[in-house]
């Protein structure tokens, strides 16, 4: 197809094209909102200030952002742990009606799963305050599975900037369960925590996606759930 050959506006022209593109689809399977709103910044400008034939030739600046993003993508990703700790790596998302989902993840340095869980929740339907609960959880998942040295990573920006200065914080729900994860992570002989990007906590994003489809809790132990053996095998950097 070419410009010449369809009356499509260059918005329609750009989505026909990108819906072929294979390698742009994984893009977007990876990277979600943050490429889609860049694109549509994109798409926008070229639909104003661009005629089809411009438009089809500015298709190669397109895929040039899709390589771009494929290459961020083999950068970013899960790290092992250095020995002797364990990771954790925990996520939330909430539900329509009330409460939300918990999960996460414990992986030794080899990357091998030594503990999951997800877990149905009314404490809240604040995405932060669940996040920092199934933090919590995690912990205490963590410390069932006999885990003694422990890195937490998650992608809830607040909550790890809140645990980084606690003492100036006010008040608050939030306040009050980071006081109870560090006094939980004294219980470990050594403990770290850091806030990591979407891309470096997609199993247990996958986890907590799994489990909003079901009404019960699930807590692994020693074990590989089989719904997330694949998605920790490709994540295994």
């Amino acid at each position: 197809m070419t410009p010449a050959a369809t009356g499509a506006s260059s918005i329609e022209l750009i989505r026909i094209d990108l819906n072929v593109c294979g390698d742009f689809r994984e893009v977007l399977d990876v990277y979600g909102r943050e490429v889609v709103k860049l694109c549509g910044r994109v798409m926008k400008v070229l639909s104003v200030n661009l005629g089809a034939s411009s438009v089809w030739e500015e298709l190669g600046s397109v895929q040039e952002l899709a390589a771009a993003c494929n290459k961020r993508q083999q950068e970013v990703r899960w790290e092992k742990p250095t020995t002797p700790f364990c990771k954790l790596n925990t996520d939330a998302g909430t539900l329509p009606n009330e409460g939300g989902i918990l999960g996460g993840v414990v992986r030794d340095h080899h990357g091998v799963c030594l503990a999951a869980f997800t877990e149905y929740t009314k404490f809240s339907n604040e995405p932060v305050m669940l996040e920092a609960e199934a933090m919590k959880r995690g912990m205490e998942l963590a410390l069932e599975a006999g885990v003694k040295d422990l890195v937490i990573e998650g992608d809830a920006q607040l909550v790890f900037d809140t645990l980084s200065n606690l003492d100036n914080a006010a008040m608050s729900p939030l306040t009050l369960t980071c006081i109870c994860i560090l006094n939980l992570s004294k219980k470990f002989s050594s403990f770290q925590f850091s806030w990591v990007p979407r891309t470096c906590n997609k199993v247990a994003h996958f986890l907590v996606s799994f489990a909003k489809d079901y009404d019960h809790n699930n807590w692994w132990i020693n074990c590989i759930p089989c719904i997330i053996a694949d998605v920790i095998r490709y994540d295994i950097r």
